[in-house]
């Protein structure tokens, strides 16, 4: 698909990626241009779950609880690219598997549940359970970390999401739809106030001088969350293995609640994203292929291959930065259901996680191992010519001043940027860097001042007003 007219329609639609990667060799890196669109991960473990009936007899229940196990998979953590090796994390226990009865705030946004361990579950019980950030040890030798050039705070970053690893796996908590992820993952994580902001004036001109444009995607993305109430769907996702640009999810047939009109975002990327209410799980799909009749999600893939997909837990897992495997199927290994604008943010008055931002050829740098860093788990290996790395954090400096002029929307959006910043997630065609919301929850009309500038008083948008105070964190681009 060619590149979306971004001055005609609000929406702006992500193309293809170029050309596709071979299922790389496992000693050795992917030989040509990945299709960069999309990302996953591989399980390290799977927990096998015996569910027993109401009438089982006691002594029988008991035996099988004794001899039932959980058998965790070879992961393969090593990835190698431009005679460049990076370690995985360590895959680590998962929590015990403890069910808790789902209950629906009065406003819908907030529902109780627990991490449990079963067929349908995210990466619980596998290293992906976490962000398996640099440690404190490899942030020093590396140089926070060498491969990305970041500094400091960026190492501290990684580190601390590197120190919440453990503890997301063993949490219970709500599904807060206002704030997914781990509270320790890095997008619930406030800025360091130690924090170095470096300029980068891509972000406020383009290469022919004119003022940069900022544009706002609802149409990739629709969050579905799946209730106790509706029917089961059948995901059968074949192999995507591509340990160089950390995914190494094997096949995998595994079932998950959800509507029964699911659908899919409304792009060429067709992406699936479900999150069951009751225990947090999610799972979403890239280039996804619905079959309503017989509620079956597959992947066609790109020309046959790369039927890329992931699975996690929205409470518990992190949503970005897990080497070895991914949280989700954007091309930086980022879940798509990350910071994302949402209804109930719009419905709580304020963005109280960070938010995730597409970059265009001229702002991103693409082509290499060298071209990202952490939270980011691989890179888009397209023809970037930008200096922005995939992953870095690009925010608002404390003690910067708020515009005037602002909309309701737009001081959320201020807000965000200052305490969380928005971390690069994505390429994206033409010349606007991108914002998304939710299409499930956010109507255009929600988010039109951030970009519509022709409806303004002022005769500027809210991103007008905020994109000349926006820095990249930790290196001089």
């Amino acid at each position: 698909m060619g590149r979306h007219n971004q001055e005609t329609s609000r929406v702006a639609v992500r193309r293809p990626r170029g050309g596709a990667e071979p299922r790389p060799q496992a000693d050795g890196p992917v030989a040509s241009r990945r299709d960069r669109s999309r990302s996953s991960s591989a399980f390290s473990g799977r927990t096998r779950k015996l569910v027993l009936g109401v009438g089982a007899p006691a002594a029988l229940i008991a035996l099988i609880l004794a001899v039932n196990t959980t058998v965790s998979e070879r992961q393969n953590t090593e990835m190698t690219a431009a005679g460049e090796s990076l370690a995985g994390a360590a895959p680590q226990a998962g929590p015990a598997a403890g069910a808790a009865s789902p209950s629906t705030s009065a406003d819908g946004d907030t529902v109780a549940s627990s991490t449990q361990t079963s067929e349908a579950a995210g990466p619980s019980s596998s290293a992906s359970s976490g962000p398996a950030a640099p440690s404190a040890a490899a942030s020093a030798e590396d140089g926070a970390p060498s491969r990305s050039g970041s500094s400091v705070a960026a190492g501290a970053r990684a580190q601390a999401g590197s120190a919440g690893q453990a503890n997301s796996q063993s949490k219970v908590g709500q599904l807060n739809m206002a704030r997914l992820f781990a509270q320790d993952s890095p997008w619930n994580t406030a800025t360091a106030s130690n924090s170095r902001w470096y300029e980068a004036g891509v972000l406020q001109k383009e290469k022919s001088g004119a003022d940069r444009g900022w544009w706002v995607n609802s149409e990739s993305v629709y969050v579905v969350r799946g209730k106790q109430s509706d029917p089961l769907w059948t995901f059968k996702m074949a192999d995507y293995v591509a340990p160089t640009f950390n995914r190494n999810r094997p096949a995998e047939t595994f079932t998950m609640r959800a509507p029964a009109d699911l659908s899919m975002g409304k792009d060429s990327d067709r992406i699936v994203v479900v999150i069951d209410e009751a225990t947090c799980d999610y799972v979403e799909v890239w280039l996804s292929q619905i079959d309503t009749a017989n509620r079956v999600i597959t992947s066609t893939g790109l020309n046959g291959q790369h039927q890329a997909w992931a699975k996690g837990n929205a409470c518990a897992d992190a949503g970005a930065g897990t080497k070895g495997n991914n949280d989700g199927v954007r091309a930086s290994n980022f879940s798509w259901a990350a910071g994302l604008i949402t209804g109930a943010d719009l419905k709580a008055g304020k963005i109280d996680h960070a938010l995730v931002v597409g970059l265009t050829n001229e702002t991103l740098m693409g082509g290499s191992s060298q071209s990202w860093e952490w939270p980011a788990t691989a890179w888009d290996n397209g023809s970037g010519s930008g200096p922005i790395k995939m992953g870095s954090k690009i925010g608002i400096p404390q003690g910067v001043a708020k515009p005037a002029g602002l909309s309701e929307v737009g001081v959320m959006v201020f807000d965000a940027l200052q305490k969380y910043g928005m971390y690069v997630g994505d390429w994206v065609g033409g010349e606007k860097p991108i914002l998304y919301a939710d299409g499930n929850t956010v109507k255009d009309s929600d988010v039109e001042p951030l970009v519509a500038s022709w409806n303004r008083p002022n005769g500027k948008s809210d991103m007008d007003l905020i994109s000349p105070l926006l820095k990249v964190e930790g290196y001089q681009p």
